[in-house]
């Protein structure tokens, strides 16, 4: 052998080892996350669609975002400003803040904000580039990523790359707190390093049930060159005829002492049913919606309440605020233990029942007047004020 056939054999599988190396679906991930995150400014349209397993299709979410480096921001080392009607929202480093023009009201609040162990997290936030950059960025992906897959494929008349593998929410999510589950991550990225989708599946485990949680994002219309003012991320931007707390009317409910307003909605069992008709009983009607976590929680209380008060004339009556399908309905009824009466179409009446959040209680007495209101789950507190309207004392059993 030769001193050429010697270097021949020699340059061939050093050749291979880089090449090998180059086409490495995580090095081609760290280095997409690198040429992202090169782009001091960005702007594009976006598609956001979700699908739970248990309440179906959630509304579309349609946008534009303009993204802008922040390297003194240490949650996401971005400014964003948000355009989804009929909100406009902004981050500028300190906190997110959210405008509606049409009623002059806005909000403000920290962008990775806890309470009860849960994050207040932005879906345009979660599901955008922004999100993509930081997770792909990160220095020990190669430890965070698993089952990973790479294709070529076309996508919208565009030569592009696909990536699927599995990753802990915590890894991918940019509030970085909850590490419960893992989630499928699917992505399309062009030849320019830009996504064009984005998706993420979520199994959840629920009572040996498996439920899940599918998201997908769609990306169009990108600008390299658009460059925004930065009085647009500043609080001072704000006019001052502008009211604060926007969400100040979620809080709201109907006073006690007024007439509940009558309805007719139908049962998932049976014929519809009059709020009327019930006078001459006690009756606490549930707003909710399937997953609601508040609303879950609630349930065993109900079953309570409704055992423990049946014979004091008080019938629980549960009001469905988000679907109009009552198979759906009946089958997460059943799922989750609900030993009372629910009814479906609720979302015909939420507003005469001032219903922007969940759950919701009304009780109403005997001659159809609210005599108590509450917002949210708290067991002791309910059935300490259902006792003190019927003038008996509350079960003694645990919360």
């Amino acid at each position: 052998m030769n001193s050429k056939q010697l270097f021949f054999l020699i340059i061939i599988p050093f050749f291979f080892s880089c090449n090998q190396k180059a086409s490495n679906p995580i090095d081609e991930l760290k280095s997409i996350g690198k040429r992202m995150k090169e782009n001091n400014c960005i702007e594009y349209s976006y598609k956001i669609e979700k699908y739970r397993s248990y309440s179906g299709q959630a509304p579309t979410r349609n946008g534009k975002i303009y993204f802008e480096k922040n390297l003194e921001d240490s949650i996401i080392g971005m400014n964003f400003y948000n355009k989804q009607a009929p909100f406009v929202t902004f981050y500028g480093g300190d906190c997110h803040v959210t405008m509606r023009k049409a009623d002059s009201t806005a909000h403000r609040a920290p962008l990775v904000h806890f309470k009860n162990g849960h994050g207040v997290s932005l879906p345009f936030l979660e599901m955008s580039y922004c999100a993509i950059q930081l997770f792909l960025s990160k220095p020990d992906i190669e430890l965070q990523i698993d089952s990973l897959v790479k294709n070529d494929t076309i996508f919208n008349n565009q030569a592009c790359t696909y990536y699927s593998f599995w990753a802990n929410e915590k890894f991918i999510d940019t509030h970085k707190a909850f590490d419960k589950y893992n989630k499928k991550v699917e992505l399309i990225i062009n030849n320019n390093s830009l996504p064009l989708y984005y998706s993420q599946y979520k199994p959840i485990m629920r009572n040996k049930n498996l439920d899940y949680h599918f998201t997908e994002a769609f990306f169009s219309n990108y600008s390299l060159e658009s460059k925004y003012s930065s009085s647009l991320f500043r609080m001072e931007n704000i006019p001052e005829y502008y009211t604060w707390d926007m969400y100040k009317s979620v809080r709201k409910t109907l006073a006690n002492g007024q007439a509940a307003p009558d309805w007719t909605l139908p049962q998932l069992d049976g014929d519809s049913i009059t709020l009327s008709d019930l006078k001459g009983k006690y009756v606490l009607l549930d707003f909710w919606f399937i997953g609601c976590g508040a609303c879950i929680k609630s349930i065993p209380t109900l079953n309570e309440i409704q055992n423990s008060y049946r014979k004091h004339n008080l019938e629980v009556i549960g009001i469905s605020t988000d679907l109009k399908n009552p198979e759906k309905i009946k089958e997460y009824c059943a799922k989750r233990g609900m030993l009372y009466r629910n009814l479906f179409n609720g979302n015909s009446i939420s507003k005469k029942y001032k219903i922007n959040a969940a759950p919701i209680f009304y009780l109403i007495d005997k001659k159809g007047t609210i005599v108590y209101t509450q917002i949210g789950h708290d067991s002791k507190k309910l059935k300490e004020n259902i006792a003190k309207q019927l003038n008996k004392t509350a079960p003694n059993r645990g919360s």
